[in-house]
């Protein structure tokens, strides 16, 4: 093989590897909660809202703009890695603090806590065709009940 045909080989495969590491991360977006699909009795999550994600790649961003059950704002923001190390979040009254821990492409394992102790576990995946954002959670309310909830958002 050729300098110059060695050398346009590699520039493709190396054009071809930087596009595959820009591709869209499926979490980033505007989603709008979807009550309609959605199981939220006892979640302490209201029927409307959604959230803003943005990604660097290993970094997620975002902003929760929703409603808890009695309809009152419910507002708040978190950056955390996707490598299962606590974040802080700011602005939430359940939890103060999440862990995100990348599974695959199209799903994340996240905990939230409250003064250090569990307050959820999710599952959080976007389906393959990038429209609809769900998250499984379990957990305990405030006032101890067990939550078993579905959220699911639609991508605006």
């Amino acid at each position: 093989m050729s300098i110059p045909l060695m050398r346009k080989a590699v520039f493709t495969i190396c054009v071809l590897a930087v596009g595959l590491f820009a591709a869209e991360n499926p979490f980033v977006g505007t989603w709008k909660l979807n009550a309609a699909k959605s199981k939220l009795a006892g979640s302490g999550i209201g029927p409307s809202g959604g959230v803003r994600v943005e990604s660097d790649g290993t970094t997620y961003k975002a902003s929760v703009d929703t409603t808890d059950e009695k309809g009152q704002p419910v507002k708040f923001d978190y950056e955390a890695t996707l490598d299962g190390k606590p974040s802080k979040v700011t602005g939430s009254a359940a939890i103060d603090e999440l862990s995100l821990k990348r599974v695959n492409d199209h799903t994340i394992d996240a905990t939230g806590k409250k003064d250090g102790k569990v307050v959820y576990t999710d599952k959080r995946t976007v389906s393959k065709d990038g429209k609809t954002f769900t998250i499984s959670r379990t957990g305990t309310s405030p006032d101890g009940n067990a939550i078993h909830a579905t959220i699911v958002f639609d991508k605006q």
